[in-house]
């Protein structure tokens, strides 16, 4: 039985390691998890050190943060949030039972100011993400060398999507961490364990019972199989509690779309991330072809193929099921980030397997160069027609935020009245989002400006090209009684503007 890796393995016995190595081994695990825990943890905050002081983003601005900021300001009260207005009714209630709100609450008490609370939630995301890196090598070092394991993990830190949500303050991030754990108690076989990081996985978001599923189905029929099936249903049952209870609440989210346009839009959504997406068809197309002669995985390798192939077909399965039986939501790049791992892994172990270590080789240092290069670029799109969803699979996102920020201060700085998006609107609202020292006085919903009765002098901001916003000015643009006057702002290739409107005397 080969090994894909017993070259870069051979490397650990040369001689002046062997004592690094000797040290290494006599630390107690828990000490060699925490220093190594500190190690990826450093590295995140150097990799991601420009996003520290970042205002909040699109979703972290109208979800996890204004409920966690109501939290610290009503007494932490959990039930009294559950009840809350949603973001599409203006309110902070979206994600009122995600223990991520939860802790966004409690960082929020302990810190108060707008700097200290981004840039101490900043990090708290970070150590999550490194928790989720250094799950990473534990899935892969059992039937991989240490340099192999640690290219894996190099390598799901580099794939832009995820890079990018290392860096924000959202869900995506404890959900990947969550699933990890969930899916290396499975393969250690600590079932008590995977039914606990399933159900903290799914209490995050509801998609987080995928990994749960996954390392459930490929454990499922060993032997005896009775008891097997009894464990699998013990081990689910947690998360279908936790998920069931916001249908008990009656809390479950509205959206009222498109049927066809969602299913068309997310089908896609794959492209905005050529990597992954070249890693994905690699590993499912050579994965389902019967193993070469003298080529066949080891057990340990196969169940780790096979949790990849549940996992992905469980994702598709779980979204179809949502967009059509629950609520039309889009899938977006950064739901992908929870197949990362195991992709890559499952690309690599059969490209090798299929082709040899040559062509793998060079294939896997393309796809990794291509993913340095991608870390600022927006994917198929110019920098200032890239939507969120383009924005949030690379790091091109920064720079956008700074220039909202300065965006929304020259607007709200003419002391006109200001008309917003509802992002846009919910950033003004909580001066802890980090664009606003106090709630201006001068700031409304663009959904609220009623063109039968226009004041005499107002602005509308465009920072984020919000339809609403171009829909606004196409009707502006037609009223021959206003003179408009744009300030256009710049920055790292995007444009912003807002347009100040007043009434032509006479």
């Amino acid at each position: 039985m080969s090994n894909p890796t017993s070259a870069l393995a051979s490397t650990n016995q040369q001689p002046k390691f062997s004592g690094v190595r000797r040290r290494w081994d006599a630390l107690p695990p828990v000490a060699r998890s925490l220093v190594g825990w500190l190690g990826l943890f450093a590295g995140v905050v150097l990799l991601k050190r420009d996003a520290l002081l970042l205002p909040a983003s699109w979703d972290e601005s109208w979800a996890v943060l204004p409920g966690g900021l109501w939290l610290s300001d009503n007494g932490f009260n959990i039930l009294g949030l559950v009840y809350q207005p949603q973001w599409y009714e203006y309110g902070p209630g979206t994600y009122a039972l995600a223990p991520v709100t939860w802790m966004t609450g409690i960082v929020a008490i302990l810190a108060k100011s707008a700097t200290t609370f981004l840039l101490s939630l900043h990090l708290v995301h970070m150590a999550i993400g490194a928790i989720g890196l250094r799950e990473v090598y534990r899935f892969a070092r059992p039937v991989w060398s240490p340099t192999a394991s640690s290219g894996l993990v190099l390598a799901t830190a580099l794939v832009p999507v995820l890079n990018a949500q290392l860096g924000f303050m959202y869900l995506e991030t404890p959900i990947f961490t969550a699933g990890m754990l969930t899916i290396n108690a499975g393969l250690a076989g600590r079932w008590k364990r995977v039914a606990l990081w399933g159900a903290l996985a799914t209490s995050i978001k509801a998609s987080g019972i995928i990994p749960l599923g996954a390392i459930v189905a490929t454990s499922l029929m060993a032997p005896p199989a009775l008891a097997s099936l009894r464990r699998s249903i013990l081990v689910l049952l947690p998360a279908a509690l936790v998920g069931l209870i916001p249908i008990l609440l009656g809390v479950v989210g509205e959206a009222n779309r498109d049927l066809t346009d969602v299913l068309a839009s997310s089908s896609v959504q794959i492209l905005r991330m050529p990597e992954l997406a070249v890693a994905l068809f690699l590993a499912a197309t050579f994965g389902i072809l019967s193993h070469r002669p003298g080529r066949s995985p080891s057990h340990d390798v196969e169940l780790r193929l096979k949790l990849f192939a549940w996992q992905a077909l469980l994702f598709v399965g779980f979204y179809t099921f949502t967009i059509l039986f629950v609520v039309p939501i889009y899938v977006l790049p950064r739901y992908f980030i929870i197949l990362v791992p195991v992709t890559l892994f499952a690309a690599w172990d059969i490209g090798v397997r299929r082709f040899g270590h040559l062509i793998a080789g060079v294939i896997g240092l393309m796809l990794v160069g291509s993913m340095v290069f991608n870390q600022s670029g927006t994917f198929f799109a110019e920098r200032d027609d890239a939507t969120s969803v383009g924005l949030e699979s690379s790091n091109a996102y920064v720079g956008r935020l700074l220039l909202t920020d300065r965006t929304l201060d020259g607007a709200v700085a003419t002391g006109d009245p200001v008309y917003l998006s509802a992002n846009l609107w919910f950033r003004t609202q909580y001066p802890r989002l980090g664009y606003v020292e106090a709630v201006p006085g001068n700031v409304h919903l663009l959904i609220d400006l009623d063109i039968d009765q226009l004041p005499e002098r107002f602005v509308v901001v465009d920072a984020e090209f919000n339809l609403l916003a171009s829909e606004t000015f196409e009707t502006l643009d037609t009223m021959a009684e206003y003179r408009p006057e744009t300030t256009q702002l710049k920055l790292d290739g995007f444009t912003a503007r807002y347009v100040t409107f007043t009434r032509k005397s006479g």
